[in-house]
């Protein structure tokens, strides 16, 4: 069984709940259902929701994910950025209402106001104090994948992959201990692509040394994703398993497998396990 105690951060995957080939689309049910599953277990997580139909076509129209382009014009971008900026606040307003409606506290928390970065894989600036102190309050802090401010290049997608690693690393270094959840809506990692093979075989217990062999295989997203499809979920993993802290991919789409992945129950998915 999973210790209460535990800090758990749960990635809700754009692909879960948003129709990401159709521009803002929310996949309601879901929403619903997740943040239903969250307050039965009765823990007070970190959520991270991705971008999903938000952002991911308009960041890709504008080819904003590196920062200044050479082939569209700044003042576009910059107009561009602001559209993404209140959508995400759309998406995160309609997720954290959700949760009211079932009694879970939110605290919504932007990562553009909390992280200037320096490059793809470096930050300038970060302060994640305002987290910490929701949940000594027992209030689920939710994040998202968002634009921020770079140094290197005036500006940059900042994925919830990313900021599911920063918080991973942030609150371990703290003293706690911190298992990830990647909610997708697929049921974890497959040896091939499911879409195409009818074979291919969930892989539910993966080691560290055993992630390079699966990312020289994995691909896309179905759907338009600027943050680089399972290969970009992988890497994000990878880095997480190096410290020390488990991951678990599994279907959010699918009732109660949240739940009971929560809870520690034995659920479809696929487990990363780290050495220590």
């Amino acid at each position: 069984m999973s210790n209460l105690e535990d800090l758990i951060l749960i990635k809700l995957g754009g692909a879960a709940i948003t129709d990401k080939n159709r521009e803002y689309t929310l996949k309601e049910g879901i929403i619903e259902q997740v943040m239903r599953e969250i307050k039965q277990s009765g823990i007070t997580p970190i959520i991270i929701h991705g971008a999903g139909s938000f952002a991911h076509i308009i960041a890709k129209d504008y080819e904003l994910v590196n920062g200044k382009s050479d082939k569209i014009r700044l003042d576009k971008q910059i107009s561009a950025i602001s559209k993404i900026r209140l959508s995400m606040m759309k998406l995160t307003s309609f997720i954290a209402n959700v949760a009211i409606k079932i009694e879970i506290d939110p605290f919504p928390v932007s990562i553009s106001s909390t992280l200037v970065s320096d490059g793809p894989d470096k930050e300038a600036h970060i302060m994640f104090e305002s987290v910490e102190y929701a949940l000594k309050n027992r209030m689920v802090p939710i994040l998202h994948g968002d634009m921020a401010f770079d140094t290197d290049n005036l500006f940059r997608v900042i994925s919830g992959d990313r900021i599911i690693n920063l918080l991973a690393e942030y609150f371990k270094n703290k003293g706690r201990k911190v298992r990830v959840i990647f909610g997708s809506n697929t049921d974890g990692l497959f040896d091939k692509d499911p879409n195409d093979h009818e074979d291919a075989k969930l892989i539910a217990k993966i080691l560290p040394n055993q992630i390079k062999q699966y990312l020289e295989t994995a691909g896309g997203s179905a759907g338009i994703d600027v943050t680089g499809g399972m290969y970009g979920k992988l890497k994000s993993i990878e880095s997480i398993v190096k410290k020390g802290i488990e991951v678990n991919l599994v279907n959010i789409c699918e009732s109660d497998r949240l739940l009971r992945k929560i809870r520690g129950d034995e659920v479809i998915s696929s487990d990363f396990i780290p050495h220590i």
